[in-house]
């Protein structure tokens, strides 16, 4: 056996690789599906949209359009990453 590995422990081996790959997939689609709805953020009136995240990370809803200028902080304003958006759609 070229790898050292048993027959057993590649089999289980492939079956996770399997399992994660197809797990990846499906969280393709969904987030294919979120990013086509444009709903309203309910405490600014403002657009959101669905942002995938890389890999196994989740995604997140954001802003569309970017923060009005002279507005504090990014992190202080509505849907900025780590606070709360509220979504109507």
């Amino acid at each position: 056996m070229p790898s050292g590995r048993r027959p057993a422990e590649r089999g289980k081996s492939d079956a996770a690789k399997m399992l994660r790959l197809e797990s990846l997939k499906v969280k393709a689609e969904l987030e294919r599906e979120l990013e086509t709805w444009v709903p309203n953020c309910t405490k600014c009136g403002l657009d959101v949209h669905w942002v995938s995240g890389l890999g196994v990370s989740p995604g997140h809803w954001a802003h569309r359009e970017p923060a009005p200028h002279g507005e504090p902080d990014p992190g202080s304003r509505p849907g900025a990453r780590g606070s709360k958006i509220l979504l109507s759609s």
